[in-house]
Formats: C-alpha cells, structure tokens, sequence
C-alpha cells in the first residue's frame, strides 16, 4: 500500500503579507484551502487506487495549529525555530518532517507538497501531478509567466540596460520567441527516496511539468495578489444544477408537517414553487399529481429517495455519499456547517458522482452566503425557517441566490411573486 504525506507548509512569519496564512478568501482560510484539497485527493486516492496517508500543517505558529485543527488536521509537531526564519528553505523544513514522522514510526513513499498560498488549484491539477511524478519521480506544476522571459532586463549600477539574453532575441516578436513556463507554487510531488537523493524538488531535464492555466496559478505573495485571487474566484462560471435551471431562483416550498398532504401540495403549486419538500406522502397517488402540475418532490428524509425527484438534506448529513451516488438534485442546507464543513460536503457529493451536477447550498445566513457565492462554483442559495423573512430572502436573491428554501405559509405567493418581479428587473 502506498502511503503519501499531504505537507502543507505554514510557517507564521509572513512579512509581506502579516498573517498571510490565515487570511480568508472565499470563506477559507489559505490554510483551509490547501487542506481542503489535500484531504480531498486522499479520499479520491483512497478510492480509486487503495493510497492512504495523512495531510501535516507544517506550522510554526499557534494560531495557525489551532486554524489546522479546526479543518480536520491536528498538527502532531510543531515546526523547530531554526527553520522557521525568513531564510528557512521549504525542502529543509520538508526534510526534517520526514525525519520527525520516522522517528514517530511512520515512513511515507510518497509527498505531495501543497503551498496555502495557491488556493485557487483544483482537485485535479494534484491528482494529475501525482500522475506525472510516477515515470521520473518528481513533478511540479507550471503556469504562464506574466511576460517572456526573453524580454529580462538587467539594471546596472550606473542605470544603463542589459539584456539577460543573447543577441537581439528580447527584440523579437512575441510570437517568435520559445514558449516558456514557470513553477507556480501550487502542487509538488515527489518520491520520497527521490526527495531524499536530490534534496531538492525540481531538477531540471528530469522533473516533469504539469501545466495549469493563468486563472488557476495565482501564487499570493503581496495583498494585490488577494485581490486578483478573488476577482478570478467571483469570475468563474458558476455550475448548474439541469433541474434547477429553467428558472433564476428555483424555489423550494418547505412542508412543515412531516407528511406532505394534498392540500399541502395544492397551496405550494398555487403559490408558483419549483418545488416541495417533505418528510413522506399521504399517499402514492401525489407523485402523478405533482409531475403534472410542474412540481418536484425533495425528500427530507435520506431514506424516502424513491418517491423523489431529489433531496434537501442537512450538510452534515452520514449518508450524504450514498445520497449523491443516486445522481438526483441534492440541496444541502448549512444546518450550522462552518464554510469548511461545507465545502467538505461537496466534495463528498463531487467524489461520490459519475456525472458532474453539484449539489447546491442553502445558507441560513447572508454573511455565509457570500462567502460561498465568492469561494466556490456551485449554485448557493437561501434558506429561511420561519415565515416573516421575506426580506432577508429578496435580499438574498438580489446577492445571486439561485435557489431559495422557504415555509409553506400564507405569505409564500407573495414572496415568490416579488421573486419573480425582481428576476424581471436584474
């Protein structure tokens, strides 16, 4: 069995950007990030070819110990001073994690090395870098540079220019010169034996490159790069969720009773839901009734899926992994989730799928609502418990929610009403 190490490398002395590693973006702290998606390239390893291993915050810092606890990754050690300093190397600091996880008893094959400072690389781009490290032992992931390096300058001490390249070749067109590539910081995975001989991560003419596009290759160095990092986050194009998607809010009408009855099922078509959720059917006959009148059953209850078109469960539901293999519509409401917890909800749904529909989420809150809108590509919503919100649910939908969860109540025609009005003027 192969056995990897997640290392993410968080020391707590950032000087360009203080605290650097704590800052959230999208609801997620840089930390959270990169374990995020360590954990997840675990799961899906673990699933498709038997790999095992554990995600280390390698930290220097209490804060961010404690931040890495938080998300699943109890830090067993912490990182010593003399390689915690400004001219730390990260191999070294690598190194010696190895070196304290033996002297623990545990040995690792494998190391994927995870800099919090990429939060915007995708599930994918690790397991395609775990891949391409198999012929060679070594892989790092690259990007664009921001301009050809052909067209380096050098500044000498009396002002004057020079070109760091040969002859005219910083003259030339752009669409002459060599395509080049640059390591940006987000995936490094290496053989452990190969870590060891080298000392090092990339060596040249051997170490393989795994390209990644500029959107995904922010490396966040300085505050303008948060900035960037989060205009490309708000940029992304948000998946849909096909039986969401033939309005701009899809509306969800909560039964509040257990059972949903005929009448029940009655006052939410005639309010205008997409929708209706329950706990069980009256009867049998409600399913025929709801498909010709254009309404979808959501179960409440994991185990009722047969009767539903789809699910509206807690986040922190245990069979969410069993639900999402059904491929229905899943709505998810934050029942308390952390943004973290959340985000580990989807990607329980995003393993547990053939096909690529996401599973939506309903917040309770706004705050966290934005945090999702921005932070991740999936349909987010609203969801309120009570009726007398249909402020907070029009404000909402004027933020982007494309799926709201509301009470069935006497004031469910009028909310949806205003919903539609505002969807008329956006």
């Amino acid at each position: 069995m192969t056995r990897v190490l997640i290392h993410i490398p968080a020391r707590a002395g950032s000087k360009g950007v203080p605290g650097k590693n704590l800052r959230a973006i999208g609801g997620l702290s840089l930390v959270a990030w990169a374990a995020r998606v360590g954990q997840a390239f675990l799961r899906a390893e673990a699933g498709d070819h038997g790999l095992r291993g554990e995600v280390l915050v390698d930290t220097d810092g209490a804060d961010i110990a404690a931040e890495a606890a938080g998300v699943g990754c109890p830090v067993p050690f912490m990182r010593p001073a003399e390689l915690a300093g400004d001219g730390a190397l990260t191999i070294d600091a690598t190194l010696a994690a190895l070196d304290h996880y033996e002297q623990l008893g545990k040995t690792f094959d494998e190391l994927v090395l995870l800099q919090p400072t990429s939060p915007l690389r995708a599930l994918d781009d690790v397991r395609s870098c775990f891949e391409a490290h198999r012929e060679t032992g070594s892989a790092l992931t690259v990007g664009p540079p921001p301009h050809p390096p052909q067209r380096a300058l050098r500044l000498d001490a009396h002002g004057v220019l020079h070109s760091l390249w040969p002859g005219e070749v910083g003259q030339l067109p752009r669409q002459q010169l060599e395509p080049a590539v640059e390591p940006n910081g987000a995936v490094y995975v290496c053989r452990v034996d190969f870590l060891r001989r080298h000392r090092a991560f990339f060596v040249p003419s051997l170490t393989h490159g795994v390209s990644m596009p500029a959107v995904r290759s922010v490396d966040i160095d300085r505050e303008l790069d948060f900035a960037v990092c989060e205009a490309f986050m708000r940029a992304r194009p948000r998946r849909t969720i096909d039986a969401f998607s033939k309005r701009a809010c899809f509306v969800i009408a909560e039964n509040t009773g257990h059972t949903l009855t005929a009448s029940a099922l009655d006052a939410a078509a005639n309010a205008g839901a997409d929708a209706v959720s329950f706990g069980a059917l009256e009867s049998p006959a409600l399913v025929k009734s709801a498909h010709q009148r254009g309404i979808r059953l959501m179960t409440r209850a994991p185990s009722a899926t047969g009767s539903a078109d789809g699910a509206v469960v807690s986040a922190r539901t245990r069979d969410l992994a069993w639900l999402a293999a059904n491929e229905a519509p899943l709505a998810l409401f934050d029942d308390g989730a952390t943004p973290f917890e959340l985000a580990t909800a989807l990607d329980v749904v995003a393993a547990s799928r053939k096909s690529s529909q996401p599973a939506a989420i309903l917040c309770s809150r706004l705050d966290t609502m934005g945090f999702m809108l921005t932070g991740f590509d999936i349909p987010v919503g609203f969801t309120s418990e009570v009726p007398g919100e249909s402020g907070l649910v029009l404000a909402a939908v004027a933020r982007g929610a494309s799926v709201v969860n509301l009470p069935l109540s006497s004031e469910l025609a009028a909310t949806i009403g205003a919903i539609r009005l505002l969807e008329r003027h956006a």
